[in-house]
């Protein structure tokens, strides 16, 4: 017996509006599982296929297509995967044809997708975050940092003042968001004054050369990739607009209870794939107050902290008795 079909839609860039003559056809299907499959506990699964390989990019002429079974797409959809609430977003354009199939199942599915919205869609947040760090959100942290190494490599290259303390360059020491002088009152030792800059404090009792070493292993630290975002270079810019994507996304499910495609941020962010942005000067601000705009809003949210999983549990069974009972009446 064949797998009845809940849904079979085109996913990825035609479902969001956002695809291009070089986008790549991608098909995401939910079907139910047999009787045999249900009892036979066998009924959490998923397929894949693809025209294309692993080693190489896929063109517009290669084709993706997965298939789970309807407690898989629960498991990712009580899981906040943007992959499943993409999904439950999907409209009913004729004109596009994105929806394939549907049924009485998915209808219910999209009238009850509010269920899945909680504080912590973590696969939202953390992949617009992850995307962000990767790119170097606060990438005005590596400019600092910068700034201030500069002047001390220029206070050090003559080879004369290795023994300069950090506080007898006060007044050379560059200020901004990332860096700042802070002064204490230690109950051992009385007044101290640090110069801190992303996030690291250093003494002004520190000699200059120990400071500089100090920063370069911090700007060290920061990715590869963020360097050369800085001059719009080595950019990934499609992984950086499906970063943007997920951020409206979980914003307007905090704000307004949901959201429709296309999204209004859509020319916005089709601009940013296509790499028509500078980074550092438009794409990597917007990127960081979006994701503080997110994390805010979810922490102040008055959704529930979790799904109700009793209450999915019980959906799921209802289907699958449903299933097994017809299969026994044939």
């Amino acid at each position: 017996m064949e797998n009845k079909l809940v849904v079979k839609m085109k996913y990825g860039s035609h479902l969001y509006g956002l695809d291009t003559p070089n986008s790549d056809t991608d098909y995401k299907s939910i079907c139910l599982p047999t009787a045999k499959q249900i009892i036979m506990q066998e009924a959490n699964f998923e397929i894949k296929a693809s025209t294309g390989d692993q080693l190489s990019k896929n063109t517009n002429e290669d084709i993706d297509d997965e298939t789970m079974s309807l407690s898989k797409f629960l498991a990712q959809a009580m899981a906040g995967k943007n992959t499943a609430l993409d999904m439950l977003h999907a409209p009913v354009w004729e004109d596009r044809q994105i929806c394939l199939v549907t049924s009485d199942i998915w209808k219910e599915l999209q009238g009850l997708r509010h269920m899945f919205y909680t504080k912590d869609m973590s696969s939202y947040v953390d992949y617009v975050q992850g995307q962000a760090a990767k790119y170097g959100v606060k990438g005005s942290r590596l400019a600092a940092l910068k700034e201030a190494m500069d002047v001390l490599n220029k206070f050090l290259a003559d080879g004369k003042n290795e023994e300069v303390r950090l506080g007898a360059i006060e007044d050379r020491l560059p200020l901004g968001e990332h860096a700042q002088i802070v002064k204490t009152d230690n109950a051992k030792v009385g007044p101290q004054k640090f110069y801190e800059i992303c996030q690291r404090k250093f003494d002004f009792t520190n000699k200059l050369p120990y400071v500089l070493d100090a920063m370069q292993k911090i700007y060290d630290g920061y990715g590869h990739r963020a360097k050369l975002a800085e001059t719009n270079d080595g950019v990934d810019w499609k992984a950086v607009s499906h970063a943007f994507r997920a951020g409206f996304q979980a914003r307007s499910i905090y704000q307004h209870g949901g959201f429709e495609y296309p999204l209004k941020e859509t020319d916005f962010i089709m601009a940013i794939k296509t790499g028509q942005l500078d980074y550092k000067t438009e794409v990597q601000p917007a990127l960081e107050t979006l994701v503080d705009q997110v994390k805010t809003l979810a922490e102040a949210s008055n959704m529930p902290e979790t799904c109700d999983r009793i209450f999915w549990n019980n959906w799921l069974y209802q289907k699958h008795l449903q299933i097994v009972t017809e299969s026994l009446k044939l």
